[in-house]
């Protein structure tokens, strides 16, 4: 794309949260003065950084993709990190967003600019040399589960071998006969381990500090029969998503919240799967003692299985220290290794960019008053005008598709902002009362879920304040998001009366249209009939209704 220092929106990432919202303002406004600005050569974000052995989706991968955008072809019922990456190059090309990206450069620093109404932002390019561009929108996309987590460990610099994070993996790094050192149990190493270790002249030894509750996420292959009803049967394939989300969202949500007793007779379940499936001089040290979703739990591919591999050495401790050819447990036993993997997650609890507000005080400045990340409807921030946050804090359930709860934010943010590209508001920003109500509602909520019964990186340091989850269905999320309650923003620009009334009237004749539907439609229908009156315009208001819920279809 030419060079230009101003833009309408500047978004920061272009990984599915970046592309997702290039492409609404596309589809849904027609809008295309936008900037996508990517600090990697390409697009992808997760996606393309995480390429570790078995990385893959452990959501159902028909409900991990755009709504507008479906596939019938996804190989299996999870999908692999190249499919995925090669699905979102599909949708970049599809809608040209290749065209607004700008990449190998960073935003290292934003700044609101009261006087003028934009964003003054420092982008940073792969040389090092600093550029100045300004937008009335900005847009931070760049996702969580992207910055690695290396512990602290004492000696973490003195191994002699290569020491590596899974999301930075080594593919240059041959393990073929080596000893192997695979520090964490989580999702990422539940992926890698079992992949690692199909070259039985690999030993892997892994460090397993924290039990963790399995299911069967098996990766069942789609076979062309159903590739083919999938393509061509009507509604066949959105239906097999539909009820793949529902089980998802509905289903979590019943064993973690709302119902105890589910939660226990899961407890059961899960803990029968683990002594079923793990070898049984493990499976009572890999029974975790908190309930089921207080943490992430694993969708269970080949990891449990694989653990009966005599390559495979579980240990239950955390790591010690770091020595220069191995690693020191809390055991104090010496394991020696010729390389180390880290899959110790991601820092989730801080922002990676400068941000500054109209007050001068920055992202983290407000997320450490609040004590942690903290948003209205996880999407907006007070004093920082026409800025908005993809999956920000307590937006996801921990379990469902994040796409869906992105999309609900895309269709939020393109109300919110379309009278700011349309020059008929200069800023918007949610009130500190609407923010403070609304996370007060949704820490009520949380209070009583099973987050807080154990750490978790959905957790402010780990302990803190939960910011990651959502306590409900993503479908209330849905309704929450559905249209803005413009009491709860703060408002400006020299023409806000104007656009007030506008809006008040908007609401007035939707508000008419629907009684009309209701109460005189059929009246109305006999009078069309008898060429009394003409009720197409009724049809067209209605029909504009309808556009709120337009991302929810093709």
């Amino acid at each position: 794309m030419a060079y230009r220092t101003d833009f309408g929106i500047a978004i920061v990432g272009a990984g599915i949260g970046g592309l997702g919202m290039g492409m609404t303002l596309k589809r849904q406004l027609g809008f295309d003065d936008f900037v996508i600005y990517e600090r990697d050569s390409d697009i992808g974000g997760t996606w393309s950084a995480n390429t570790y052995p078995g990385c893959a989706s452990d959501v159902r991968i028909h409900g991990y993709c755009y709504s507008n955008i479906l596939k019938p072809d996804w190989e299996k019922s999870r999908g692999s990190q190249p499919e995925i990456l090669s699905y979102l190059l599909d949708v970049t090309e599809k809608y040209d967003l290749r065209t607004h990206c700008v990449f190998n450069t960073s935003v290292s620093k934003a700044q609101w600019d009261d006087l003028t109404s934009v964003w003054r932002i420092t982008i940073t390019n792969g040389k090092g040399e600093v550029s100045f561009i300004s937008a009335k929108v900005l847009v931070s996309a760049m996702g969580v589960l992207v910055e690695p987590n290396v512990p602290a460990f004492p000696g973490v610099n003195d191994f002699k071998g290569p020491t590596f994070h899974s999301a930075r993996y080594r593919h240059d790094v041959d393990l073929h006969g080596k000893q192997i050192a695979v520090v964490g149990n989580g999702c990422t190493a539940a992926q890698l381990v079992p992949s690692i270790s199909e070259d039985p002249t690999v030993n892997v030894t892994q460090y397993c500090r924290t039990p963790m509750w399995y299911v069967p996420g098996p990766h069942i292959p789609y076979s062309s029969f159903w590739k083919r009803v999938y393509a061509t049967v009507p509604f066949a394939m959105r239906l097999h998503r539909i009820r793949s989300q529902t089980i998802h969202d509905l289903g979590w949500f019943l064993i973690g919240y709302r119902l105890p007793f589910m939660s226990a007779k899961a407890q059961k379940s899960l803990t029968r799967y683990i002594m079923a499936m793990a070898p049984k001089e493990y499976a009572s040290k890999m029974t975790p003692d908190y309930a089921p979703g207080c943490r992430r739990i694993i969708l269970d591919n080949d990891y449990l299985s694989s653990l009966h591999r005599p390559n495979i050495t579980p240990v239950f401790h955390g790591v010690g220290s770091i020595a220069e050819d191995g690693i020191i447990g809390e055991d104090g036993v010496h394991r020696p290794c010729d390389v180390i993997i880290y899959a110790t997650g991601f820092v989730v609890d801080k922002y990676r960019t400068e941000i500054r507000g109209r007050s001068g005080k920055s992202l983290d400045d407000f997320f450490e008053e609040q004590g942690g990340p903290t948003a209205y409807l996880g999407t907006t921030v007070p004093d920082f005008p026409n800025f908005m946050l993809v999956q920000g804090p307590n937006t996801t359930t921990g379990h469902a598709s994040v796409i869906f709860s992105e999309e609900c934010q895309f269709n939020y943010a393109i109300q919110l902002f379309k009278p700011i590209l349309r020059g008929e508001l200069e800023s918007v920003a949610p009130t500190d009362g609407a923010t403070t109500r609304y996370n007060d509602w949704l820490q009520a909520r949380i209070s009583s879920s099973v987050w807080t019964q154990c750490s978790s990186w959905y957790r402010a340091g780990g302990t803190g304040k939960i910011f990651s989850n959502f306590p409900g269905p993503l479908v209330l999320f849905w309704w929450l998001t559905l249209t803005p309650r413009w009491s709860d923003y703060d408002v400006r620009g020299r023409r806000k009366d104007a656009w007030k009334r506008k809006r008040n009237m908007i609401s007035i004749l939707r508000g008419m249209c629907f009684l009309v539907a209701v109460a005189g439609l059929p009246l109305a229908l006999q009078a069309q009939a008898a060429g009394i009156i003409n009720i197409a315009p009724l049809g067209r208001a209605l029909t504009g209704m309808r556009n709120l819920f337009s991302f929810m279809r093709p």
